[in-house]
């Protein structure tokens, strides 16, 4: 009887290590790229800009699907959205405004 051992060829031994590296680096990547950016943070679409730039004119044509004649704003609009569950805020683009808005909706 002979006790050798199996080998295998030493044309494939050198190849198994970079694929073995790559698919745990890809795993690892994966990983952390999903800790970081994975989590939702919230599920509002705010729409910003400087006053007159048409934020209430872009919502009213999202919302109602229509054109409407606008003026500036003096408080945010809000729309819910079902499907998907999002919810479109329009936001004044006066400076002091935004600020207060974004202390209650962020």
């Amino acid at each position: 009887m002979s006790t050798q051992a199996t080998r295998m060829p030493d044309s494939m031994s050198p190849n198994i290590l970079p694929i073995l590296v790559a698919v745990i680096l890809v795993i690892f990547t994966y990983v952390i790229l999903k800790q970081l950016f994975g989590k939702v943070k919230g599920n509002n679409i705010i729409l910003v800009g400087i006053e007159g730039s048409g934020k209430t004119a872009l919502y009213a044509q999202l919302v109602a699907g229509k054109e409407i004649q606008t003026q500036a704003s003096l408080t945010e609009n809000k729309h819910q959205l079902i499907d998907p569950p999002v919810q479109i805020v329009d936001v004044p683009g006066s400076a002091r405004l935004r600020s207060e808005i974004f202390a209650k909706i962020c």
